[in-house]
């Protein structure tokens, strides 16, 4: 639901405008492991720019284990797709 009601663009455009503060990229990159926990949202954060929005927060924060430890898990989880279903 918060997909649906535009919560990605958000907190992808707050991650862009807040990119220098100490709270706002630690909090996107805990709220876009959260979302990113489904399939669907994985293909439209990673579309909209959340890999560049997660590797910058990484980049700036770099001595922030917060930011650290979450950025690298959602990386981590845009990585891994579904399972392929194959038929024989």
């Amino acid at each position: 639901r918060i997909a649906a009601a535009g919560g990605i663009d958000a907190v992808l455009a707050a991650m862009k405008t807040h990119a220098s503060d100490y709270f706002v990229p630690g909090s996107g990159c805990k709220a876009l492991w959260s979302l990113s926990k489904n399939d669907n949202n994985k293909v439209t954060i990673a579309a909209k720019g959340g890999i560049v929005a997660v590797l910058a927060a990484m980049q700036t924060h770099a001595s922030d284990a917060s930011v650290q430890y979450f950025g690298g898990q959602v990386l981590e989880r845009l990585g891994h797709r579904p399972p392929m279903t194959t038929t024989k």
